[in-house]
């Protein structure tokens, strides 16, 4: 309700030859008459009481502060590019509409019984105060107080403020509150003047219409559903514009006492029949409804249409979709632009009505819950499985996807049911991550190229037996102990070109490059790429850490933010799920930034992508995840100890995706156990082929960048061996071959041949 409008004084809008009176002599009058209504309720005594009510009124200050109602937040998905609602915060159901969005019939039912001479008035009925004294002397008790739907509106403002004080978490501010809801609603003198006043107030600030539209938007019909508009869906499934006569009545029934008379109680239905019949009877009498049209009205049972309303993630439509929109809500409660204190941010998301419009692609959601559910079921007999799947825009950080292979809810529910957001980190309600295995070979790469070598230089892929001590770190040495390393199939390896070790994920070929390298070097490579461990902590840089099976454990979103920042050239976008957030005055709040900066140097991300590309190509351990469709892929796999956890994890130019499968909790080896699809290791692979061609299918994908000469030059080959005297002479040795062209197929585009034993992850082992 705002200001604007006409303002027309008390007494020109107060009709009658009571209003002419009561504009000519005053308060007075009216004052003496309810202080004698609540004060003596037996004998009717106009004097000292009168005279104490005006006094005491006089102090009462004639503004009331009226600020934003409690409305409902809506967070919206797009399908198709449309926006759909998928979920509701509130802490109390409210809608707020316009006149013209409420049924005429509901804004009758409002003044026939409660209120009228609602138009005549200015605030306060004194014919209704002089009838409420009879009833009172008759009853010997306070049985009406000849309150206005102006009163009541005053009513109401004051205790929905007392209710937002008393969520706050603050104690001062929740006693404050405890004392001014029981102000608010206990049946006093002072009460009763105070809404006197304040309504006399209220109405030389508003137009009519505009108060009724205010009360009929913020009175409660029982529970945690106010307004009108959401009363009309709850109870009966439509608008408040649709709303008939019938139901109407049964509805504005309800406002004189919600716990007894709303209709989700089917204890309830009498008394709400006989409450809503006197409402379309004074209808009837003050012309409101025809004869026809009450008959009818009167006739119909009231039956209502139950549509509940669930605050939070547990009712998300779709179901699959719960996990992302707890993400949204860790963001909002964790953004200091929401609010100054982690209290402040909740009441504005539960109360502010905010229309928060998410990344997520529900045509790519789908697709996402659909592969994930059907190869990893949420509960089977040998382990407790998890697995997650989540994909973002390599160019903006927009998370698009977010499925689980569980149902959303408390994990005392059901088997399969967790609140717990495994893609996500802690802070965002999620686990405290999980070993990545080779995927994060994949930032020794970027160092080991940011360092100034190349895919083609030589390694030695035969070392099996370190020593901590042979490793360097910006933090100091890591003593002398015995480290060995192993391939995941065993065997003895040769040199390799750290190419061939990426394509294979051989181990020892890694150990061998990281040994060159500083290991807090590494680690600054993944957390450029926005790498975190998911419960906060700094990154791990003991050598185990290179092959993933060390301290770091890592949300799949991490994962998959990192893969496409390489994907992009190095451009680095945090992951952000809020595209917007709207007031319902229109003003904005500004969502969590995806703050892009060039993390790698645009000729090492290529010439990472260029290696990673041929993981996913015949004969790397990726390939089983390429779906084939012609859209450029780069990836990597990764499988920790013991294949407790399996990885994917790849992107093209426009979507990256990660993908885990393994333990909650527990060290079950993955390679050990089937599940419907076929072997529990190789579910990623089961998954991510048809998802990402379904991916490509709606965004496509562009070329990679042409990898950096310098960094795929291949060294000079060693010079021929000087040839023995012979007693003939020999024909002359053939030249070497010229080097291709980097970005040839000869330059690494496959390939090279492997020797048939695999590395950390085997083609035939996924």
């Amino acid at each position: 309700m705002s200001d604007d409008g006409h303002r027309a004084s008390w007494a020109s809008r107060t009709g009658g030859a009571l209003g002419a009176i009561a504009g000519m002599t005053g308060l007075s009058v009216v004052v003496g008459v309810l202080v004698t209504v609540l004060v003596t309720p037996v004998i009717a005594v106009a004097g000292s009481g009168a005279s104490f009510g005006v006094r005491a009124f006089n102090t009462i200050p004639e503004a009331l502060e009226i600020g934003e109602q409690a409305q409902t937040s809506e967070l919206y998905a797009t399908r198709g590019g449309e926006p759909v609602k998928m979920a509701e915060f509130f802490s109390q159901d409210r809608q707020e509409v316009g006149w013209d969005a409420v049924a005429q019939s509901a804004k009758d039912a409002a003044i026939a019984t409660e209120d009228p001479r609602f138009y005549e008035h200015a605030g306060v009925d004194s014919f209704a105060a002089v009838r409420a004294v009879f009833q009172n002397v008759a009853s010997g008790g306070v049985e009406s107080g000849a309150s206005t739907i102006t009163m009541q509106y005053v009513r109401n403002v004051l205790v929905q403020q007392a209710e937002e004080m008393l969520e706050s978490g603050d104690p001062e501010i929740v006693e404050a509150g405890e004392a001014a809801y029981e102000e608010a609603t206990v049946t006093t003198l002072p009460r009763k003047l105070r809404e006197i006043k304040m309504a006399i107030g209220v109405e030389e600030r508003f137009e009519k219409d505009e108060i009724l539209l205010a009360y009929l938007n913020i009175a409660n019909f029982g529970g945690r559903v106010y307004g009108i508009e959401s009363a009309a869906q709850y109870y009966f499934g439509v608008s408040a514009a649709e709303l008939t006569p019938a139901q109407s009545a049964s509805l504005v029934a309800t406002v004189n006492s919600p716990a007894e008379l709303r209709i989700d109680d089917e204890s309830n239905i009498a008394l709400n029949t006989q409450r809503r019949d006197l409402l379309l009877a004074n209808m009837n009498e003050q012309g409101m409804l025809s004869d026809a049209d009450y008959t009818a009205a009167v006739e119909t049972p009231v039956a209502p249409v139950i549509t509940a309303a669930t605050s939070g993630c547990a009712n998300t439509q779709p179901a699959s979709a719960a996990y992302f929109c707890d993400y949204v809500r860790s963001e909002v409660l964790n953004d200091p632009a929401f609010g100054e204190t982690a209290d402040e941010r909740a009441a504005l998301l539960n109360r502010g009505g905010l229309r928060i419009m998410t990344t997520l692609d529900l045509d790519v959601q789908d697709a996402a819950a659909g592969t994930l559910q059907a190869q990893v079921p949420g509960s089977v007999g040998f382990a407790d499985l998890g697995g997650s799947l989540v994909s973002t825009e390599a160019r903006t950080g927009r998370i698009v996807a977010m499925a689980q292979n569980t149902a959303y809810g408390s994990s005392q529910d059901a088997a399969g049911t967790t609140q717990v957001n495994y893609a996500a980190d802690s802070s965002h309600g999620g686990s405290t991550g999980f070993q990545v295995g080779s995927t994060y070979k994949a930032f020794t790469l970027v160092d080991w190229l940011r360092n100034g070598n190349s895919l083609y230089d030589v390694v030695n892929a035969s070392k099996n037996n370190w020593n901590t001590s042979e490793f360097s770190s910006c933090q100091g040495g890591f003593g002398s102990q015995p480290y060995p390393v192993t391939n995941d199939t065993g065997g003895a390896r040769s040199d390799m070109t750290p190419l061939r070790a990426t394509t294979q994920s051989v181990n020892t070929a890694f150990i061998a490059m990281a040994a060159e390298l500083d290991l807090c070097d590494i680690a600054d490579a993944a957390s450029d790429l926005g790498v975190t461990n998911a419960d906060g902590r700094e990154l791990s840089i003991f050598p185990s850490d290179v092959l993933g099976s060390g301290a770091n454990t890592i949300a799949p979103l991490q994962m998959a933010s990192a893969f496409g920042s390489i994907a992009n050239g190095g451009t680095a976008c945090s992951p952000i799920a809020i595209d917007s957030v709207t007031r319902p005055d229109g003003s904005t709040v500004a969502p969590p930034s995806a703050d892009c900066r060039e993390a790698v140097d645009p000729a090492v991300a290529a010439t990472t992508a260029f290696a990673l590309r041929s993981v996913v190509a015949p004969g790397g351990t990726g390939s089983a995840s390429n779906p084939g469709d012609g859209v450029p892929l780069m990836g990597k796999t990764g499988t920790t100890d013991n294949a407790k956890d399996t990885w994917m994890v790849g992107s093209t130019t426009e979507v990256a995706t990660a993908i885990w499968v393994g333990n909650v909790q527990g060290e079950v080896s993955m390679r050990r156990n089937t599940l419907p699809g076929g072997g529990a290791d190789t579910a990623r692979h089961r998954v991510f082929q048809p998802y990402m061609q379904a991916v490509n299918d709606l965004y496509g994908g562009q070329p990679f960048a042409a990898p950096s000469a310098a960094l795929t030059e291949r060294p000079a080959p060693p010079p021929a061996p000087t040839p023995a005297p012979s007693a003939s002479p020999s024909a002359p040795a053939p030249a070497p071959a010229p080097a291709p062209a980097p970005g040839s197929p000869g330059a690494g585009e496959q390939p090279e041949p492997g020797d048939g034993e695999g590395g950390e992850d085997s083609p035939a082992g996924g």
